[in-house]
């Protein structure tokens, strides 16, 4: 069945789902009946649901595909649902009227993107967009704080999820705070090469303005560092890919600030 949604910065209420529309112009297909984790990663917190909940959440679901650019939360944005990835890499940021925007992390499948408001405001307090071809989960607040309030084993486990995001917060202000350039650089590029999904390679996912945000520097000390690393052959450089040769000495950098 097909669902139109427009550009706006409203949100748009189907007969499936609604939809904060930020998102370009497209025609989105769902299928009724059929849950989004067919298939799919299915993550541990929910394997605590009976079967009548897991029919309460694929009343209030639907799954989308979200192309490479796609805008899948924007920060500030009101929203009725959680956004858990299925599939695919995308970027998560803090953006500021004052300065650049903040690269916080990579979401891969399995995490979930607004949990936050189950238990609080219902905003997003950050913006995720796709580095490749994403697809998503969205599920009804409303549904998820009533599992919540009626399975203790299903509660714990997401306030755990929570709690691990906050944790990777502290650690990105770490980063941003207490390290020179070359070694938030270094850092970051450590990061960035943990990150294995389907043996895909992220740099070429990522422009120098990416890798800049992900630092908290300018994008010219980027590429005057990724020079210098080069030179020192602790990296190499094919247009946008980087390819990490010496580890240690990265790690080195990294702890030297």
């Amino acid at each position: 069945m097909w669902a139109w949604c427009l550009p706006s910065e409203k949100l748009v209420f189907t007969n499936f789902c609604c939809v904060s529309l930020f998102i370009p112009l497209r025609v989105i297909m769902i299928e009724e009946k059929k849950s989004c984790f067919d298939g799919h990663v299915n993550p541990l917190c929910f394997h605590t649901l009976t079967k009548e909940e897991w029919d309460e959440i694929a009343k209030d679901q639907s799954m989308l595909t979200y192309s490479k650019g796609e805008v899948i939360a924007k920060q500030g944005a009101m929203t009725s649902y959680v956004v858990f990835i299925l599939s695919g890499l995308a970027r998560q940021f803090i953006q500021s009227e004052t300065v650049r925007p903040f690269n916080i992390r990579v979401i891969q499948g399995g995490e979930f993107i607004g949990l936050t408001a189950i238990f609080g405001a219902r905003e997003f307090n950050s913006s995720v967009v796709a580095l490749s071809q994403t697809q998503a989960c969205l599920i009804g607040i409303d549904v998820l704080r009533s599992l919540v309030e009626r399975n203790n084993a299903f509660a714990l486990r997401l306030i755990k999820r929570h709690l691990q995001t906050e944790n990777e917060f502290i650690e990105v202000v770490s980063r941003l705070h207490y390290k020179q350039m070359p070694g938030k650089l270094a850092q970051s590029l450590l990061y960035l090469q943990s990150i294995n999904v389907e043996k895909m390679n992220i740099f070429p996912l990522l422009s120098r303005n990416d890798l800049a945000d992900f630092a908290g520097i300018s994008p010219v000390n980027v590429v005057k560092l990724l020079k210098q690393f080069e030179m020192e052959r602790i990296i190499t450089l094919d247009k946008k890919d980087i390819r990490i040769i010496d580890t240690a000495a990265l790690v080195r950098i990294s702890k030297r600030g």
